[in-house]
């Protein structure tokens, strides 16, 4: 099979999560709704994922990669967390990256705190991309109103990588 284009992946996002959760946007001043994925032109910046993630209510924003489609996953509203699936490697699906995810600020309340940098799920995220796709590293965009606050970046440990994997090629977010 050749490689899935934009059109499959959405028809399969459809499939998968219902009709009315996979939207194609044109522009990038959308407002997202908590469990909808939105396909975007690009990659969007940091500070216009701070400024999705206020429009959208302070739900966490996930921005992934599958083969040349950018998706966007909007988050429960109120919860401190954010989900998205990864792919399996299959026929059609070359490439998943996870590439940055916003920690609103607003969301924090005397019941939770929200992390100013990963938390242990996002590393827990990040060594099951590993195991599946070889991605080590991935970033945190901290933002409050619409802004950035900080940007974190992470990476796996040294120990988070087995040491059978060594010989395989890893992804990094600048392709090396």
């Amino acid at each position: 099979m050749s490689r899935a284009t934009t059109n499959e992946i959405l028809a399969d996002c459809a499939a998968t999560y219902g009709q009315d959760r996979g939207h194609r946007v044109g522009g990038l001043s959308f407002v997202g709704q908590p469990g909808h994925y939105y396909f975007v032109p690009r990659a969007l910046s940091n500070p216009e994922l701070a400024r999705l993630t206020c429009r959208s209510g302070h739900a966490e924003v996930t921005l992934t990669r599958v083969n040349d489609a950018h998706i966007i996953h909007i988050g429960n509203r109120g919860v401190a967390t954010g989900t998205f699936s990864i792919p399996e490697r299959r026929d059609g699906i070359e490439l998943f990256q996870w590439i940055p995810h916003t920690h609103p600020l607003e969301q924090e309340n005397e019941y939770q705190m929200i992390a100013h940098g990963p938390t242990q799920q996002d590393r827990a995220a990040l060594r099951l991309l590993f195991q599946q796709w070889r991605q080590t590293e991935s970033t945190v965009v901290v933002c409050r109103g619409g802004r950035v606050a900080k940007v974190a970046p992470f990476q796996l440990e040294p120990g988070d990588i087995p040491l059978r994997s060594l010989g395989r090629p890893i992804w990094t977010p600048d392709g090396h």
